[in-house]
């Protein structure tokens, strides 16, 4: 997952010319090399990765909430297009607990 993450990072850091992809994208290289390395430092990167895209996520909800985009639209609507970044932070919080109990061996 991790190196999927960098490769969609890093393709967004080209597509969008964005410094801050490009650095999420070298991040999640690093801790992908980390981890199959069993670096112990790998697993402090893939706990901020995991933080920043649940946060990331947490805050588009929010903004949308505040501008008044979910009013317009069904609940049942409005759930059906959170379901996969729902799926995406299940998968940080999973990625997150496999880390830890790797690493507490």
């Amino acid at each position: 997952m991790l190196a999927l993450y960098a490769f969609l990072a890093g393709w967004q850091g080209i597509e969008l010319h964005s410094p801050a992809y490009a650095a999420f994208a070298l991040l999640a290289a690093v801790a992908c090399v980390g981890a199959v390395r069993l670096r112990f430092w790998s697993k402090y990167l893939v706990y901020l990765l995991a933080a920043a895209l649940i946060g990331s996520w947490a805050r588009s909800i929010q903004a949308s909430h505040a501008l008044g985009y979910f009013r317009i639209y069904s609940v049942g609507h409005v759930l059906l297009w959170l379901a996969p970044e729902g799926v995406l932070v299940l998968l940080s919080g999973y990625c997150s607990y496999a880390v830890y109990r790797q690493f507490k061996r």
